[in-house]
């Protein structure tokens, strides 16, 4: 049960959807990182003309609770042994809505290959499809809403969107369309369905890359949209987030108590520290 799958496998070939997926969400390594955070954020005249590169402590933040678990994943994998090379964090930096959908793309179909890995074997194959059909349903709904503040703002930039002013209306169907899309990629209860089976189809580096990294993500989206977009100043969307969270951890718990598969157990575990709450 804790043996890798991939064993079989040439070690670098198994690796290379995981560092790409990694490199998304990891960007440009530790100590990138904690250059960037030890500085006071400065104010760069570009971050005016939406400049996608342009750091900010809310998105800083994010980083900083991604890099840990993805660097172990990568050296259970032994990735830190092969040569070093600069990322762009482009999932986490991106300021445009094109460009971050494409990115969140890439990286669901990167997740996607590692689970469906051992192609030879039926149940991959059809816990693949099951991640692949909730991921593409989420990252629908995110594009809705995306289309919807373009209608409303007439641009794709998260500058102008938050500039905006939106009716209360399309601000309550984005939270909505914005929750069930990232949540899905969250495993938030009662979309946690397709967690289980996948983290036990994938590698045991890639399940936890899968339960730590990709939903820190997927959260992040959570909080990008209502708080910072959004201005996250509508009572019932703190009690719509705090009602899901309190069901993933409770379901979470008792689903813990009852599992005694190593990875299905993560699974559980993950629903329930998600830290929604």
């Amino acid at each position: 049960m804790f043996r890798p799958r991939v064993d079989s496998l040439p070690r670098w070939r198994a690796s290379l959807p995981l560092r790409f997926a990694a490199d998304l969400a990891r960007g440009r390594g530790f100590l990138r990182a904690d250059r960037l955070f030890e500085r006071a954020p400065r104010r760069d005249p570009r971050a005016d003309r939406g400049d996608a590169s342009q750091p900010d402590a809310f998105r800083d933040s994010a980083l900083r609770r991604v890099h840990l678990p993805d660097g172990l994943a990568l050296h259970a994998d032994g990735g830190a042994d092969r040569p070093r090379r600069r990322g762009d964090q482009p999932l986490l930096v991106q300021r445009r809505a094109r460009q971050r959908l494409i990115f969140w793309e890439v990286m669901t179909l990167a997740s996607y290959f590692l689970v469906v890995w051992e192609f030879d074997k039926k149940e991959s194959a059809k816990t693949g499809f099951i991640y692949f059909l909730v991921a593409h349903i989420g990252a629908a709904l995110i594009m809705v809403t995306f289309f919807l503040f373009f209608g409303e703002t007439n641009t794709f930039n998260f500058a102008g969107i938050r500039a905006a002013t939106l009716p209360p209306v399309v601000k309550d169907i984005a939270f909505v369309l914005a929750f069930l899309g990232f949540g899905a990629k969250a495993g938030m209860v009662p979309l946690h369905f397709w967690t289980p089976d996948t983290y036990a189809a994938a590698p045991n580096h890639v399940s936890a890359l899968m339960a730590s990294v990709m939903k820190k993500t997927a959260v992040y989206g959570i909080l990008r949209f209502c708080v910072d977009l959004l201005g996250g100043s509508v009572l019932w969307w703190g009690f719509t987030v705090l009602t899901f969270g309190a069901l993933s951890t409770v379901f979470g718990a008792f689903y813990a108590l009852s599992e005694k598969d190593i990875k299905r157990l993560l699974a559980a575990s993950r629903s329930r520290s998600r830290r929604w709450r």
